[in-house]
């Protein structure tokens, strides 16, 4: 499913102020002779949900989630803030339209909003109508039978464009969804990683233009590294690699690894007709490896930092072309560059590959609904309609914040965004991930680049329990429901 693309929201927003404040002109025209012959147009069908009118008595609502990611699901108050006021304004939306109140229970950590999912539902209490919890985290409480499968849940479309269809086609296996994503959790976006380039750099360089590569389906991992190995600068003349050098990636050997796999459109764990298939034995993923670990360790112009922070510091001072990041981080550490920087997508596996695919940290929330909610239908309702009205106002407000100061210096990094976004690409291993006790499956390329183990040799030390346990999961998740 394409989704509609935030800036294109955002534009139609604009617009829309724009056509409010020419009102009075349009008036003042209309008193000129105009002998033109008047053409009406039909009007665009408005996009709109299809929950009907309901009114739910003043019923409290009430989302369970972290304090971390609260302002997803309510705010207290307008602040001014872009992003902060579409949720609210959202929200007073939604208690008007329904006749509800939208209440949260909120935990500290990550850690207690485990227990209190599970404790709550087993004990019956009824204490909220929807958990919110991250995605890497919710698997195993879904294998303890706690949620109700949503495509069970009234007035839920998931084809809709609202709900981010890459994941939940990922997540549904047996026909069964547990833990969908819309775009009521915005972290999804937030999370995502892009690639930043120096644009001062690139000059110095005389780096081709970049948006140009990218159009071109040029942007793979063999470009990268062609571009990087040729970026490299000893600055403080020591004749050694440092953290006081400028090189052509500076890159954290974490997280970001995660997404070089589903970047070259290699999945971890398919379902089959039989099962869920382990398929990262392949000969693609194992050049996969050998091209970022190549990258990584073979490459003058790439210095790679154990931690993930780190790096926003070199690159805020101009010591670096390239660097993964997620999106999130626009809004604070790269808010102090002065030096412009556009926006990318992680590279392709090769000028092969049809299009680019991008992925996120595997924190962004995902939502659930325990299995003895009083209230399926005002849970479907509210989800359904609070999703749409995120599409229409707070996505475009995420945008609109996380560009200020850059949109009018790169407009260009609009573009990108909006192929990143519509390009997202997600594997059921990351919501099952702890799952498979032994290899760590859902971060085998991770593990191998950190640690520079061969992949091969430890893809077969784990594989036959690779193997079983897949299977394993696969009849567990048969049997949730029966």
């Amino acid at each position: 499913m394409k989704r509609i693309p935030a800036a294109l929201l955002l534009l139609s927003m604009l617009l829309s102020l724009a056509a409010c404040g020419d009102s009075e002109a349009q008036k003042e025209n209309t008193s000129a002779a105009d002998t033109t012959v008047q053409t009406e147009v039909p009007a665009e069908t408005e996009l709109k949900d299809n929950v009907p009118v309901l009114d739910f008595g003043g019923d409290s609502m009430t989302f369970a989630t972290m304090e971390m990611y609260k302002y997803e699901m309510d705010v207290e108050e307008s602040t001014g803030e872009i992003t902060n006021d579409a949720v609210y304004n959202r929200n007073l939306l939604m208690e008007d339209r329904f006749n509800v109140v939208i209440d949260m229970v909120v935990q500290p950590e990550r850690d207690e909003q485990t227990a209190f999912l599970r404790s709550s539902i087993l004990a019956n209490d009824n204490a909220f109508d929807v958990g919110a919890h991250f995605v890497y985290l919710a698997g195993n409480l879904v294998l303890e039978n706690l949620f109700l499968d949503w495509m069970e849940i009234p007035h839920v479309e998931l084809h809709q464009p609202w709900w981010v269809t890459e994941i939940n086609n990922a997540f549904t296996i047996n026909n069964r969804l547990y833990s969908p994503v819309s775009d009521l959790c915005i972290t999804h976006m937030q999370l995502s990683y892009i690639y930043l380039f120096n644009h001062q750099l690139a000059q110095d360089y005389n780096t081709e233009d970049l948006y140009t590569v990218v159009d071109e389906g040029r942007w793979t991992l063999d470009y990268m590294y062609d571009l990087t190995t040729s970026v490299y600068q000893d600055t403080d003349g020591n004749g050694k690699a440092n953290n006081q050098d400028v090189y052509g990636l500076v890159t954290d050997k974490i997280t970001s690894i995660d997404c070089y796999f589903p970047a070259s459109e290699q999945p971890t764990l398919q379902e089959t007709d039989t099962g869920l298939e382990v398929v990262v034995g392949t000969e693609r993923a194992v050049n996969i490896y050998e091209k970022v670990y190549k990258l990584f360790y073979e490459n003058t112009g790439t210095f790679v930092i154990p931690d993930y922070e780190s790096k926003h510091a070199m690159f805020l001072n101009n010591q670096a072309l390239l660097m993964p990041i997620r999106l999130v981080k626009l809004f604070s550490e790269m808010r102090e560059m002065e030096v412009d920087y556009g926006i990318l997508p992680f590279p392709k596996y090769d000028e092969a590959q049809q299009k680019y695919y991008n992925s996120c940290l595997d924190n962004y929330s995902v939502l659930l609904v325990p299995n003895n909610v009083e209230n399926r239908e005002m849970v479907g309702a509210l989800v359904e309609a609070m999703s749409f009205e995120s599409m229409k106002s707070v996505m475009p407000a995420f945008y609109e914040s996380a560009l200020q100061g850059k949109y009018t210096r790169d407009e260009q990094s609009v573009r990108m965004l909006d192929l990143i976004m519509d390009s997202h690409t997600f594997d059921v291993s990351i919501l099952y991930g702890s799952f498979f006790t032994t290899g760590t499956l859902s971060y085998i390329l991770r593990n191998t680049i950190s640690s520079k183990k061969p992949y091969v040799s430890n893809y077969e030390t784990y594989k036959d329990a690779y193997s079983e346990q897949a299977q394993k999961l696969y009849e567990s998740l048969k049997a949730l429901g029966e």
